[in-house]
C-alpha cells in the first residue's frame, strides 16, 4: 500500500497535535530569558556600604563583594519584584544569623541602584558578558 498525501481526519488531527506541541515548546523556551538584573555589576565609585561588585546568577543566587576581601561578604537569594527590580535577602559570611534585605533597581540597560531601607546605598554598572 502506498502512502498518499490525501487529507484525512487522522492526518488533520496529527498535524494539529504536532503544531500545538511546537507552539508549546516555543512558548516555554521564551519564558527562560534572564532577568535584566542578572549578570556582573561593579561600582564605579566608592559608596558608604563599601560594596565593589555584585554577581547576580540566573538561578536566583547572588553574591556581594566588598573592598576588603576577594571572597563574598554576603551570600544572597533573589527574586524578581518587577520587570526591572529584584528583592534580595542576604546572610553575612561571618554571621549567618542576621538577614539583610536589599533591592536592586535596574535603570536602562546597564545601570542599577542598590537600595536598603528605602535609601540608595550604592550605584553599579553592568559589565558586558
Amino acid at each position: 500500500m502506498l502512502l498518499t498525501s490525501k487529507t484525512t481526519p487522522l492526518n488533520t488531527v496529527l498535524t494539529t497535535i504536532i503544531s500545538l506541541g511546537y507552539m508549546l515548546l516555543l512558548i516555554s523556551l521564551s519564558g527562560c530569558s534572564p532577568h535584566p538584573a542578572s549578570g556582573n555589576w561593579v561600582s564605579p565609585e566608592e559608596n558608604d556600604a563599601h560594596f565593589t561588585k555584585i554577581l547576580v546568577h540566573f538561578e536566583s543566587r547572588l553574591e556581594i563583594f566588598s573592598d576588603t576581601s576577594d571572597t563574598p561578604l554576603l551570600y544572597c537569594g533573589w527574586s524578581a519584584t518587577s520587570s526591572q527590580n529584584i528583592g534580595i535577602e542576604c546572610l553575612r559570611s561571618e554571621d549567618q544569623k542576621v538577614m539583610e534585605i536589599y533591592q536592586l533597581n535596574v535603570e536602562g540597560e546597564d545601570k542599577a541602584e542598590l537600595i536598603q531601607n528605602g535609601r540608595v546605598i550604592a550605584r553599579f554598572v553592568q559589565l558586558p558578558e
